[in-house]
């Protein structure tokens, strides 16, 4: 009897990080050219609002000496920025999206265009929730580094409670701390194997540019930099879908929340 209970109340372990990685590698290439896509595509309203930007500056100091009204011009501009600004946003939440419903799709069946045409309806919501995960790890690193670490393993499935369950808002974190309670250890180590090397092969690279004279910079600090360039575009997405492997795995051993939608 004693054994049945202790079979019962026995932890259900997590999946080795070696296995996770090699998950996460299985969905992330076959999906490759489709994420690059979705991570150049925002460079064109990028591009659109900084030319617009420019060109409004431009119009408007143009007319400083010839203007009276300086200053009501000065507001407007700066609410015609800021709306601006705000389109971006929304635009890059679309695209950003539609990179985490391209990775769900197990079947590989969603197109480009599928995936962004469905991340419009998706793009608020999905930004609330990153604002919302955000600004709690920004609060929690106001306190200590610590608390701020803590509470971005807390919330970092939120994102993914959001594309898979459909959890909103608040329950989204919610969720996101459900999954990892029991499991905080596990997950931290998990994702510790994946941050120490992005942590640590930007300080590499800045301590090894740094200490390149002017002579062999263009042989040696330039090819480096970008590779550190390509490596920091590259591996954000491939740390989403691991992260996505282990959401998966936390759902199988939790099942279905409790909380409601």
């Amino acid at each position: 009897m004693g054994n049945l209970n202790d079979q019962k109340n026995k932890k259900i372990p997590l999946k080795d990080f070696q296995v996770l990685l090699k998950e996460a590698w299985d969905i992330y290439y076959p999906k490759f050219l489709k994420i690059i896509g979705l991570q150049l595509l925002p460079l064109i309203p990028l591009a659109l609002f900084s030319s617009l930007v420019l060109f409004l500056g431009i119009s408007m100091f143009s007319n400083l000496f010839s203007k009276s009204d300086f200053a009501q011009d000065l507001i407007y501009f700066g609410l015609l920025v800021f709306i601006l600004f705000l389109v971006l946003i929304y635009f890059m939440s679309v695209f950003i999206t539609a990179i985490y419903i391209i990775l769900q799709d197990s079947e590989g069946k969603v197109t480009l265009s599928q995936a962004i045409r469905k991340s419009f309806k998706h793009a608020l919501p999905f930004f609330w929730v990153y604002f919302l995960s955000g600004l709690a790890m920004f609060f929690g690193l106001i306190l200590f580094i610590i608390p701020g670490i803590l509470i971005a393993v807390l919330f970092s499935f939120s994102k993914w409670a959001y594309v898979l369950e459909g959890f909103r808002g608040t329950k989204a974190l919610k969720r996101s701390k459900e999954l990892i309670d029991g499991y905080f250890g596990d997950v931290l180590g998990r994702y510790l194997v994946i941050a120490i090397p992005y942590v640590l092969f930007p300080s590499m690279v800045g301590i090894l540019t740094s200490n390149s004279s002017s002579i062999n910079s263009l042989f040696f600090a330039g090819p480096l930099i970008l590779v550190f360039q390509i490596f920091n575009f590259l591996l954000p997405p491939f740390i989403f879908t691991y992260i996505l492997v282990i959401y998966r795995d936390l759902y199988r051993i939790k099942g279905q929340s409790t909380i409601q939608k």
